[in-house]
């Protein structure tokens, strides 16, 4: 037996029903399993009967597929047998239809080959009869036109040669007028150019003695320069030198052979660089001076040039115009030199300080050096 009877318990159900035994008198017991009976009897019936009626539609559907399937094919057949016939037809009578155009093509080309021969031949007829027309007319023109050439080239000659007679002698006279005016002319440019050369020589010695009067005042004051820091170097020396013999005297006379030895090298490297630049000096105010005479022959020769062009008045100011250039150069010689001069001296007395500030620090360096002994 089942021990899960389950929610509606069926089988007891089941139990009791078929072990239910109605009496003679329960007519309702009776009639009740009864109608169970029959009710089971047609539930298996008709079970039966559509078992059966399910296999015999299925084997009715089967047949209807499989003649629904061969009606199918043959119609398929049947359409493309009629279609592939079609095609071939239509191609028959396209393949007809292409060919009768094609000849009928070809005996239209013919046609037009030989009417358009025919037309050619006529035109190379018509185009000779032309050409010979226009040759023979244009031999005519061309005879013509050559004799009419001729005679106005003949004209033109004579005309010509009248021209060249007058142009011949008009040009004879101009060039003897010319030559004349250029003899003039060159007379004058000889004349004022000995007068400008005169003022501008003059000139140009004028502003050299002063350059150079100017360039001793400046060498002068170089040299003055040079010999107080001379001196002022040579009194820090001496003040070092006593210092470092106080402070050690083991060690005076060697602190004092390194500060001559250093005083003596300060004193060789300034005169190297004084006369370094005393040199470059006179290297500069050479080269000026030659840069000046350059110019001066450039300016005269270009004087001398315009001069001969334009005459006696413009020589003139050229005179002046060279004798104010010389002026401004020297002025600005002795300008540069003043000044080349002045940064000399300036950088000298930096120099001087330095100089004495290493001096300084080699004194307390040798002083340290003697305590330390």
């Amino acid at each position: 037996m089942s021990i899960d009877k389950g929610m509606f318990n069926f089988q007891g159900v089941m139990d009791t029903f078929y072990g239910y035994q109605p009496g003679k008198d329960d007519s309702e017991g009776r009639a009740q399993k009864n109608s169970f009976m029959a009710n089971m009897i047609q539930s298996g019936f008709d079970q039966q009967l559509a078992k059966g009626m399910a296999q015999q539609q299925s084997q009715i559907a089967q047949s209807n597929m499989t003649l629904a399937a061969d009606l199918e094919q043959r119609n398929t057949s049947s359409n493309m047998q009629q279609e592939f016939n079609y095609g071939m037809q239509s191609m028959g009578a396209q393949y007809e239809f292409q060919n009768q155009f094609a000849e009928n093509q070809s005996k239209r080309d013919q046609a037009m080959v030989g009417k358009v021969g025919q037309e050619t031949r006529l035109n190379i007829g018509a185009q000779g009869t032309e050409d010979r027309l226009t040759t023979v007319t244009q031999g005519e023109q061309t005879r013509l036109n050559t004799q009419t050439a001729g005679s106005e080239q003949r004209k033109g000659m004579v005309t010509q040669g009248g021209q060249d007679r007058q142009n011949i002698g008009s040009t004879g006279e101009e060039s003897r007028k010319n030559i004349a005016a250029s003899g003039d002319q060159e007379r004058a440019t000889l004349v004022a150019q000995g007068m400008v050369q005169s003022g501008v020589i003059g000139k140009q010695g004028e502003e050299q003695r002063l350059t150079l009067a100017d360039q001793g005042d400046q060498e002068r004051q170089t040299i003055g320069a040079q010999g107080e820091a001379a001196r002022l170097t040579n009194t820090s020396s001496a003040n070092d030198a006593i210092n470092v013999g106080n402070a050690a005297a083991e060690n005076t006379k060697d602190v004092g052979s390194s500060a001559a030895r250093d005083t003596q090298g300060i004193d060789s490297n300034r005169g190297n660089e004084n006369r370094l630049t005393v040199q470059e000096t006179g290297n500069q105010t050479r080269l000026n001076r030659d840069n000046d005479a350059t110019n001066t022959n450039r300016t005269q020769d270009n004087a001398a040039a315009n001069t001969i062009k334009i005459g006696d008045a413009n020589a003139l100011n050229t005179k002046d115009v060279d004798s104010n250039r010389i002026t401004t150069t020297g002025m600005q010689e002795r300008l540069s030199q003043s000044n080349l001069a002045q940064e000399g001296r300036t950088t000298m007395g930096y120099q001087d300080n330095l100089e004495a500030k290493k001096a300084n620090r080699q004194s307390a360096r040798s002083r340290s050096m003697a305590r330390s002994f």
